[in-house]
């Protein structure tokens, strides 16, 4: 698993990943409230079956809140045979902190 610290290496992962996934990894409930910009949504619990089908080698960035359970998921799609995971460890409460555009609130 790869780490990305900040808004800059989400975004460079996007431009340098055109086909790869960034998925938020938080309940429906905090999603629907808002989210990454883009952002699919599978939560922690269905993340390994929604992605069953899915080429292995395909660029993965995760997130969360703070980065902790997008660590977890992380792990997971790793042990699972992913190979191109990414973490995004600041998690979307970050960039709430600095009120980013790229996130798209639902309230």
């Amino acid at each position: 698993m790869r780490e990305l610290a900040d808004l800059q290496a989400i975004e460079d992962f996007k431009a340098q990943n055109p086909e790869g996934l960034v998925i938020d990894v938080r309940s429906q409930a905090d999603y629907e409230e808002g989210h990454m910009e883009g952002a699919l949504h599978h939560p922690e619990e269905t993340i390994l079956t929604d992605l069953a089908d899915r080429d292995k080698t395909l660029p993965i960035a995760v997130y969360c809140n703070r980065g902790i359970k997008s660590r977890r998921v992380a792990q997971s799609l790793e042990a699972a045979g992913f190979s191109n995971i990414y973490n995004y460890t600041p998690g979307l409460k970050r960039l709430r902190s600095l009120k980013s555009k790229k996130v798209r609130e639902n309230s």
